[in-house]
């Protein structure tokens, strides 16, 4: 795949309602699951957390291959 496709399919996953909804959703729910865990429970929140910054990392992926495309095209022109 071109940078420039790659771009064109993180803007479109990003744009995507469905998938927003779902990333929302998810997050909505680790906030939740690491409110309901017991104070002592240090693993199961590392768990959370990590679960949880997999979401954002997998959003500025995708936010990454979009600009590597935004940066190209200013390039070319």
């Amino acid at each position: 795949m071109s940078v420039i496709s790659d771009g064109e399919n993180a803007t479109r996953l990003l744009e995507d309602e469905f998938l927003q909804r779902i990333l929302n959703e998810l997050r909505e729910d680790y906030k939740n699951r690491i409110m309901q865990t017991q104070r002592g429970d240090q693993e199961l929140r590392d768990e959370i957390y990590f679960d949880f910054q997999a979401i954002k990392r997998f959003e500025e992926k995708l936010k990454t291959y979009r600009d590597r495309k935004s940066f190209l095209k200013k390039r070319v022109i």
